[in-house]
């Protein structure tokens, strides 16, 4: 996934996502309210996902041993074309079977 907010861009992995909103990992903490444009690749699909999420929570998350993403943050859709919302939501449900 990558994103670009306050500071710079940067580049997250995924921990989970649903039809409403995504969690990553970031090496960053992001203040609830800040606004990111997001571009997420979704298995099975030609062009990545393309959306504006609000971060809704940031909570630190033990480092991993490589010394990866230590901020888990929780991020809802606020605005997504209605293709790219159901191309994730159909992505979910072939996941959860």
């Amino acid at each position: 996934m990558y994103w670009i907010g306050p500071g710079m861009p940067g580049r997250s992995v995924t921990k989970n996502i649903s039809g409403g909103g995504i969690c990553v990992f970031m090496d960053r903490r992001m203040a609830p309210t800040t606004r990111l444009r997001i571009q997420l690749d979704v298995p099975g699909r030609d062009a990545p996902c393309q959306f504006t999420g609000e971060v809704v929570w940031c909570e630190e998350y033990p480092k991993p041993v490589d010394g990866g993403p230590a901020v888990l943050v929780g991020v809802k859709f606020v605005e997504i074309d209605p293709s790219d919302q159901e191309a994730i939501m159909r992505y979910c449900m072939r996941r959860d079977r």
